[in-house]
This record gives structure tokens, C-alpha cells and sequence, in this order.
């Protein structure tokens, strides 16, 4: 559950640091950051070689998570946002 707590946070900064910002007339920012939470949540994959994670009890081999991209965008164009020019 930390390994995907710590990707759901590396997703934020990836996403904030790159392509254009997403738009929807009359949103608020935390309307915005309820769906990117969502579509992060919906688009995440298991991916990745399996690891071995000696600080965990509850199973020693783990996959990684990563954002698809594909899946964010149709999610964040579904609940109405728009990516401006940049």
C-alpha cells in the first residue's frame, strides 16, 4: 500500500511538471484536484519487474505502479476538462 501511495505522488509531480494545464470553464481548482485524483486512481497499472522489499511483512516480491497516460486523459476529457495550448 506505500509503494502505491508513493507512486500516486510521483504521478502528481509528473503530471503537474509536464504538457499543457488542464481547462474546464467555471471549474475550481479543488473541483480539478478531485478529478485528477480520481483519474490518477482509475489509470493506475501494475508494471515493472518484481522486486524484493525487505521493509514490508505482509509479502516480500511487489510490483510498481505507473500512470497510464491514456487512460488519465479519456478520464479527465470524461469529467469534462480540455487541455490548453502551451
Amino acid at each position: 500500500m506505500e509503494i502505491r501511495l508513493i507512486a500516486l505522488c510521483c504521478g502528481f509531480v509528473l503530471l503537474a511538471g509536464c504538457g499543457s494545464p488542464w481547462l474546464k470553464p467555471g471549474a475550481s481548482k479543488q473541483e480539478f484536484a478531485a478529478d485528477n485524483s480520481e483519474c490518477i486512481d482509475e489509470s493506475q497499472r501494475t508494471g515493472g519487474p518484481l522486486y524484493g522489499n525487505p521493509f514490508t511483512f505482509t509479502g516480500f516480491f511487489e510490483r510498481g505502479y505507473y500512470t497510464d497516460r491514456r487512460w488519465y486523459n479519456a478520464c479527465m476529457v470524461e469529467h469534462g476538462w480540455s487541455q490548453g495550448g502551451g
